[in-house]
């Protein structure tokens, strides 16, 4: 027993080796491990490039979702009057946006009359072109 325990030997590297390896590379002599490993590698690299990519995205993803959260959270917050206003200055911009014949065809201005409904089309057609909410009626 004692004679198997010591012819028992274990293959290891030097230095000597690894530099040897380096130094006086031979691909012709292992062309299918060079080939394996050389495959090996790039396949390796190939998935990190993949896997960069979608841990990207999914982060780029959250971002904008987190952003549109946000955002809607802002919009909720601000008193009703700030959010009509802006939604009648967004609404201003497309009026003056269509050309002046048809704003006067929906009256919303710039023609004869120039006022809501003063047009040739009835104001519930020219509030629903616009956007614009009905004038509550005053009694």
């Amino acid at each position: 027993l004692l004679e198997q325990i010591t012819d028992v030997s274990i293959n290891t590297f030097s230095l000597s080796d690894v530099s040897d390896a380096l130094l006086h590379f031979d691909y012709a002599q292992y062309k299918d491990i060079y080939n394996l490993v050389f495959a090996l590698s790039g396949a390796n690299a190939l998935l990190l490039l993949v896997g960069c990519f979608f841990d990207w995205r999914q982060e780029h993803t959250k971002r904008k979702e987190q952003t549109k959260f946000i955002v809607s959270a802002i919009q909720s917050k601000q008193p009703r009057e700030v959010r009509e206003r802006e939604e009648d200055a967004e609404l201003d911009g497309t009026r003056r946006a269509l050309p002046a014949d048809a704003q006067v065809a929906i009256g919303v201005g710039g023609g004869e009359g120039g006022g809501e409904g003063d047009g040739m089309m009835a104001p519930d057609v020219a509030n629903s072109i616009t956007g614009r909410k009905p004038a509550p009626k005053s009694e």
